[in-house]
C-alpha cells in the first residue's frame, strides 16, 4: 500500500503514480517508493549517504515556510513521509542543498512532481515528463522554486474542495474546503507567489542571474498560477511578459549550451507559452501582436506535439491562429465607407471559408498515425484521436463563430460539429488521461448549441474536469457559458 493508507490502517487501490482513495479524501499521496527521513546530519535514506548542504547559497530557500531554526535538522518525520523521491536520488550525485529546504518545502515539491506535472503533459508516463526537470533546476533559482511551490499550494488548496461542490453552478468559495487544510496551503501558496516576484524582479535586473528560457519558464508558471486560482484571474500581464521573452527567444538558437532533456525542457515551456497566446487570440485581438513575430516558434509546436497537454495538432493550432487573424479586420471596421468596409467581409468571408476547407480536409488519422509510431502506444492513440477529432471539429465551429458570413458558405452546419464534437468526446471518459484535453472543445461547442440536453451535458464534462483537472479556468469556462446562454435565450 502506499505510506499514507499504510500509516492510516486503510485498503490502498495501489493505483500509480498516486492513491486515488488519498487524493479522493483531499489526502496528498505520497506513493510507494522507499522513505526518507531526517537525521541531525540532513536528509537520508537507508544504506545511503546524506546530501551535504552548501549553506548560504540557498538562505532564500531556508526562510520560504519558516526562519533557518526550522529548516530539514528540525521538522518531524511525521510531515516528511512524502518527499519527491526519485529526484532527489537523481540530485544525489550532485551534491545540492536538499537539507538546507524546509519540510513543508519539500512536501509541496512532491506535491509538484506526482501531481502538479500530470495536469501540465499529454501523458504522464514515467520518464516521459519535461517538468520533472524543473525540480533539479529549481534548488539552483529561487525564482523557480518559489513559484512552483506556489503553484503545488494552490493546486492542493483547490483539491480541498468537497467533491462535486461544483454541481451548484457557481464558483466555489475557499472556505468550503473540507478542512483547514486548503487554506493553510492557500496561505502558503500566496506567500510563495510574493517570494517568486521579488526573485523575479531581481533576476530581470540582473540578466546573469538567469537564462531567458529560464525566466521564461517562471513566467509560464506565474501564468499556470493564476489559472489554477479560483478567485479573479490576472494571467494577462504575465502573458504579456512571457511574449516580449519570446520575442527574444525567436531571434537567437539560445539551445546550444542545453542538455537534450533541457532542450526538451523549454521547447515545452514555450510551446505552453505560443499555446496560451493562440487561445488568448480567440478572446482578444491584443495576443495577436505577439504571435505575429512567432513564425519560426511552428516547429517547436510540432516537436513537442507528443507532450502537449491541450492535444490539439499543430496544423489546427495554425488555423486556430490564422482565423483570429482574418476576424479583426471585420470586428474594428468602420461605417465610414459601405464600399471599403463590403471588400474586407469579402476577403475575410474568403479567407475564413478557405481556412475551414482546410481544417476539414485535415488527416487526423495520419497525424495520430506519425505520432504513435514514436511514443504512443494503442490506448493512448484511441484517445488521442477522438481529441484531436474534436478539435478539429471545434476550430471549424470557431471559424464560423468569428466569421458569421462564412456559415452560408460552410459545407457543415454548426450543429453538425456540436454534434461531432459531442460524439468523439464521449469515447474521452473521467478516467481517461487524456480528458483534461477537452475543455476548449466542450467550451466551444456549448457556445455554439442551442440543445438543452448538449448544453447539460457539455457542462457537465466541464464540472467533471474539475474532478480530474482542478484548475481554476473550468469555472471561468463555466461562468461564461452560463452568460452566454442568458442571453441567447433572452433573444
Amino acid at each position: 500500500p502506499c505510506h499514507s493508507c499504510a500509516r492510516r490502517r486503510l485498503r490502498c487501490d495501489r493505483s500509480r503514480p498516486t492513491c486515488h482513495k488519498c487524493t479522493g479524501s483531499g489526502f496528498s499521496c505520497p506513493g510507494y517508493d522507499r522513505v526518507f527521513t531526517w537525521i541531525q546530519g540532513g536528509l537520508v535514506r537507508t544504506k545511503s549517504p546524506c546530501l551535504k548542504g552548501h549553506g548560504p547559497n540557498l538562505t532564500p530557500c531556508q526562510t520560504l515556510f519558516g526562519d533557518g531554526s526550522t529548516t530539514a535538522s528540525s521538522c518531524s518525520t511525521s510531515r516528511l513521509n512524502a518527499p519527491f523521491v526519485s529526484h532527489i536520488q537523481n540530485l544525489s550525485n550532485l551534491q545540492l542543498p536538499f537539507c538546507n529546504i524546509d519540510g513543508l518545502t519539500l512536501q509541496y515539491l512532491k506535491h509538484f512532481e506526482y501531481r502538479v506535472c500530470q495536469d501540465l503533459v499529454a501523458h504522464d508516463h514515467p520518464g516521459s515528463n519535461p517538468f520533472l526537470q524543473l525540480l533539479p533546476l529549481a534548488i539552483q533559482h529561487p525564482c523557480i522554486l518559489h513559484i512552483i511551490v506556489a503553484n503545488s499550494a494552490l493546486h492542493l488548496s483547490n483539491i480541498t474542495q468537497p467533491p462535486r461542490m461544483a454541481m451548484s453552478r457557481s464558483t466555489p468559495s475557499r472556505s468550503a474546503s473540507k478542512d483547514s487544510q486548503g487554506k493553510s496551503a492557500l496561505t502558503q501558496a500566496l506567500h510563495a507567489k510574493q517570494a517568486a516576484i521579488q526573485h523575479l524582479r531581481f533576476a530581470l535586473d540582473d540578466a546573469k542571474s538567469m537564462s531567458r528560457e529560464l525566466l521564461l519558464a517562471a513566467v509560464l508558471f506565474f501564468i499556470n498560477f493564476e489559472l489554477i486560482d479560483l478567485g479573479a484571474s490576472d494571467w494577462q500581464p504575465h502573458l504579456r511578459g512571457a511574449g516580449r521573452l519570446m520575442m527574444l527567444l525567436s531571434q537567437v538558437d539560445g539551445n546550444s549550451h542545453m542538455t537534450e532533456s533541457q532542450r526538451i525542457l523549454f521547447d515545452v515551456v514555450i510551446s505552453d507559452c505560443f499555446i496560451y497566446h493562440i487561445l488568448g487570440s480567440t478572446l482578444s485581438p491584443e495576443w495577436l501582436e505577439y504571435t505575429r513575430h512567432y513564425v519560426n516558434l511552428f516547429p517547436i509546436l510540432q516537436r513537442t506535439e507528443t507532450y502537449c497537454y491541450l492535444c490539439c495538432p499543430t496544423a489546427i493550432l495554425q488555423i486556430i491562429l490564422s482565423t483570429s487573424q482574418v476576424s479583426v479586420p471585420i470586428t474594428s471596421m468602420s461605417t465610414s465607407d459601405p464600399g471599403a468596409t463590403e471588400a474586407l467581409r469579402a476577403e475575410a468571408t474568403e479567407c475564413a471559408s478557405l481556412l475551414l476547407r482546410s481544417a476539414l480536409d485535415f488527416d487526423v488519422k495520419g497525424w495520430i498515425s506519425d505520432l504513435g509510431a514514436a511514443s504512443l502506444n494503442t490506448a493512448d492513440q484511441y484517445s488521442r484521436e477522438h481529441v484531436a477529432f474534436a478539435h478539429r471539429a471545434a476550430a471549424c465551429l470557431y471559424i464560423l463563430q468569428a466569421v458569421p458570413a462564412a456559415r452560408a458558405r460552410s459545407p457543415v452546419s454548426g450543429d453538425e460539429l456540436v454534434a461531432d464534437i459531442v460524439a468523439h468526446l464521449s469515447h474521452v471518459d473521467e478516467r481517461n488521461q487524456h480528458f483534461k484535453a477537452t475543455a476548449w472543445p466542450s467550451f466551444v461547442a456549448g457556445a455554439e448549441t442551442r440543445d438543452q440536453d448538449s448544453r447539460w451535458w457539455l457542462l457537465g464534462r466541464l464540472l467533471a474536469a474539475w474532478e480530474v483537472c482542478p484548475w481554476g479556468y473550468i469555472f471561468t469556462a463555466v461562468d461564461m457559458l452560463q452568460k452566454m446562454w442568458e442571453i441567447q435565450d433572452a433573444r
